[in-house]
Order: structure tokens, then C-alpha cells, then sequence
């Protein structure tokens, strides 16, 4: 046996499509050059099922320390005599407990739903360290990136 009909007979499934950066027909109308996010679906994973779970165990963890956190926010410290400067400090750290468990929870529907780790934007993957780091991102660093550079609308200056 020859090495290259070993490495057809290895490698017998069909490699991936490139997808088009350009020309005609790329992109969408709000991402030029990009491919439509909905064409990113749950049968087009590319997580292992390993990492998947050890993605779901690092979110379960962390819902257990947000909430954690929110109950002792919510039990210390909330008597009359607190200081104006002392309440702001809980609010501001409730409000962003509250908003880390929403993005938690949106993290496990994407598992459940089969679309972790797939942009929701171009329809990229994710790269695993992005996941490693944020396991509850949803956005490709590149997205995110647009994101944070597009300027808020209707804030007074």
C-alpha cells in the first residue's frame, strides 16, 4: 500500500469548504465578507463532547459562585446605617452578579441547543482559548472587537 492511498483510506472523509472572504455573494448586508450567522447551526460543532462538558462544569461552577455572592450581597451590610458610598458598591455588584448569571445561562442553552462556540454574528468558531478564558462569550474576538469599537448612540456627552 502506497503512503498516499494509506492516507485516502485514513482520511476518507471530504474536507471542509472553504467559505469566501469576497466577491460576489459574500457576507450579509449588516457583515460584508462574512458569512450569515445562520448558516452556523447545532449540527456544525466543533467542540468535542470533552470539552463541551468540561465547558458546562466551569459554567455550573461559576453559577454557584455568583449566586453565592448575590445571597451574601443580599444578607450583609443591609442595614439603615450603611453609607450612601457602601449601597452603591452592593448595587454595582449585584447588578453585574445578575448580568454574569444571565450570560452563564445563555452559555449552557448554547450547549444544550448544539451552537457553543460558534459566533452568532459571522458564524465563525470560537477559538478553544477564548473559551478556556470566557467560557461564557459568545462573540469571536473579532466581533467583539467591532462591538467595542462602534460608538454608543443617543448618549449625551
Amino acid at each position: 500500500m502506497t503512503a498516499s492511498s494509506t492516507a485516502t483510506a485514513r482520511f476518507s472523509e471530504p474536507l471542509p469548504r472553504l467559505r469566501s472572504r469576497g466577491g460576489s455573494g459574500a457576507g450579509s448586508p449588516d457583515y460584508p465578507g462574512r458569512r450569515n450567522p445562520r448558516a452556523a447551526g447545532p449540527s456544525q460543532t466543533i467542540l468535542g463532547p470533552e470539552f463541551l462538558a468540561s465547558a458546562r462544569a466551569t459554567l455550573m461552577t461559576q453559577c454557584g459562585f455568583r449566586v453565592q455572592q448575590l445571597h451574601e450581597l443580599d444578607t450583609a451590610g443591609g442595614d439603615a446605617g450603611s453609607d450612601a458610598a457602601r449601597r452603591e458598591v452592593r448595587l454595582v455588584l449585584r447588578t453585574a452578579g445578575w448580568s454574569a448569571l444571565r450570560e452563564i445561562d445563555a452559555a449552557l442553552r448554547r450547549i444544550q441547543q448544539g451552537t457553543y462556540g460558534r459566533c452568532p454574528r459571522c458564524g465563525d468558531a470560537l477559538s478553544v482559548e477564548r473559551l478556556r478564558a470566557l467560557p461564557m462569550t459568545r462573540l469571536c474576538g473579532r466581533c467583539q472587537g467591532a462591538t467595542a469599537e462602534r460608538p454608543v448612540t443617543g448618549a449625551s456627552a
